[in-house]
């Protein structure tokens, strides 16, 4: 976000700042307000209880994945997961291809038509992340999904130098880093939702 659009001042409340961030944690808000808001003073942030967020935050415990696939460095483990169906948006997307780093949790999202266009756009995050860093993922954990299995995609990947590491069958938890990050989505776009009234 551009700074130069933002009030020099904190001129909405800390829960007004709490809603327009998408019900983000406070730590996050703070961050936020202080490097956008100049004149936010870190010691009148209070904590608070947000009735919002306690409607739509939802939890669920996902077990700790048991694996020898290297994960101690930025870009030794991409996760990657597909939210959706949901109902179509003004430009026919369907679906979220969400990419996550295992260890430093920098998180790309692509919109989707269809599920079938998600190898497109991990290839194409691969390019961009080579181009962008000079490093190329060593290796990418999806579920076991028909358009993350393919000949052509795999083949891809394997050129570009990156190991495909599909979960086993029937268990999520493989996958938790990703599956957090659809949950933590979920939650922000439901809270949106709740605050604005809409059904």
């Amino acid at each position: 976000m551009n700074p130069i659009s933002l009030p020099n001042s904190v001129s909405l409340s800390l829960q007004g700042w709490h809603n327009c961030l998408g019900h983000a944690c406070n730590k996050s808000v703070v961050s936020f307000l202080k490097q956008h808001v100049p004149s936010f003073d870190v010691k009148s942030w209070q904590s608070f209880y947000c009735e919002v967020c306690a409607k739509a935050k939802s939890t669920h415990h996902i077990a700790k994945a048991r694996t020898n696939i290297p994960k101690d460095k930025p870009l030794d483990l991409l996760v990657l997961d597909i939210m959706g169906p949901s109902t179509d948006d003004a430009q026919g997307f369907q679906y979220l291809l969400t990419i996550r780093d295992h260890v430093s949790t920098y998180s790309i999202v692509y919109p989707l038509k269809s599920c079938l266009e998600a190898p497109e756009a991990i290839l194409d995050a691969v390019t961009q992340l080579q181009v962008g860093l000079g490093a190329t993922p060593k290796a990418l954990r999806t579920e076991n999904a028909c358009e993350f299995t393919s000949a052509s995609f795999t083949s891809a990947l394997t050129k570009l130098g990156v190991a495909f590491c599909p979960s086993l069958p029937y268990s999520p938890q493989e996958n938790g880093k990703a599956e957090h990050l659809n949950q933590m989505l979920g939650y922000m776009a439901r809270a949106m939702m709740v605050q604005s009234g809409m059904p």
